[in-house]
């Protein structure tokens, strides 16, 4: 390909891109949700739906926020039966280990998060008993920051 072709390509995809319909939000974002699919099958499915990247992150992010919302509001009732606080109680933690879980939990939560599954960890990091809000904000920032760059890559690929 030449540059002229490149940089019709460029302006084909960034100026005047394809028009999304609703059912590919509602794909991406369904996906997003879903658990053990969430951002990994979302931003190539959105990309596959002709959406431009940045686009295709943040529904995915949006399905992504909505799951974690979800699964931490459900996991409070959850916490109340007695097989969890059974649980609970066999991995009673030190008050130092609970300190440095509270520490490098929420790091942890946001890393591997969206790489193993926001389902996974977040029901992890509660039996742990890491704090719901500050468990929330690591979630979503580390799905923003992962989604992002994943898109970018993604992008690149396809692209390139």
């Amino acid at each position: 390909r030449t540059q002229r072709d490149a940089v019709r390509i460029y302006s084909r995809w960034c100026v005047t891109p394809p028009v999304v319909s609703d059912g590919a939000v509602f794909t991406v974002i369904s996906l997003a949700f879903t658990p053990f699919v969430e951002v990994i099958g979302a931003v190539p499915a959105g990309l596959a739906l002709h959406m431009q990247p940045l686009e295709a992150a943040l529904w995915s992010v949006t399905g992504n926020t909505i799951e974690i919302i979800v699964l931490l509001t459900l996991l409070e009732p959850l916490e109340r039966v007695i097989w969890v606080q059974n649980l609970r109680r066999h991995l009673r933690l030190p008050p130092m280990a609970i300190r440095l879980l509270v520490r490098y939990g929420l790091p942890f939560v946001a890393v591997f998060g969206p790489l193993v599954g926001m389902f996974i960890v977040l029901s992890a990091a509660r039996l742990l008993g890491l704090p719901r809000r500050q468990l929330a904000v690591a979630a979503i920032a580390g799905s923003v920051v992962f989604t992002t760059l994943y898109a970018s890559a993604m992008a690149w690929l396809v692209w390139f």
